[in-house]
């Protein structure tokens, strides 16, 4: 069965299924073959009341689990869910007075992590042709740990001239903060 199928069927049916394929198989290979993750089919049976027995290997309803105790059967309360309590319903409160600013916090991570930055292949073919015709010998003064940086640069693009990246650098230098 796929996820889609899987995802097609009730939360009973769901279980009903997980219960028979534990008969041969553990959770997390039924959860892998049908392409879920073993949390989302956790969360889903909590949210409906199912529990978990490791003793039989399977999910049981309604506040009681059956444990087969040699031949016969014994009822086991499970702890009932608490209350809220006013401490609870306070933080509920301030969470939905502050929904719409969560929201936007959301709406705004959830676009800024998909934001992705490339860097720019280097292209020396960039410098405009007319530029590259008449090269100049001129001495600058440069600090000491930029001229290594770039030295360092330049290392990693060794099959250009180091005169193309200083006038590619410079040409870009000027194209962004030229009036």
């Amino acid at each position: 069965m796929n996820k889609l199928e899987f995802d097609k069927l009730s939360i009973t049916e769901q279980i009903n299924y997980v219960n028979e394929e534990l008969k041969t198989y553990t959770r997390t290979d039924i959860y892998k073959s049908i392409g879920i993750p073993r949390t989302t089919m956790s969360d889903r049976t909590k949210r409906e009341g199912y529990s978990f027995n490791a003793e039989t290997r399977q999910y049981y309803k309604d506040n009681t689990l059956v444990i087969q105790l040699h031949s016969s059967n014994v009822k086991v309360a499970i702890k009932p869910r608490r209350e809220p309590t006013n401490v609870y319903q306070s933080e509920l409160i301030e969470l939905a007075e502050n929904k719409d600013a969560l929201m936007e916090m959301l709406k705004n991570y959830q676009r800024d992590k998909e934001i992705i930055i490339e860097v720019p292949q280097l292209n020396i073919e960039t410098l405009p042709k007319d530029y590259k015709d008449n090269i100049v010998n001129k001495s600058i003064k440069i600090y000491d740990k930029i001229y290594e940086l770039f030295n360092e640069v330049c290392d990693s693009y060794s099959s250009n001239k180091k005169q193309d990246l200083i006038s590619l650098a410079l040409w870009e230098f000027i194209e962004r903060y030229k009036h």
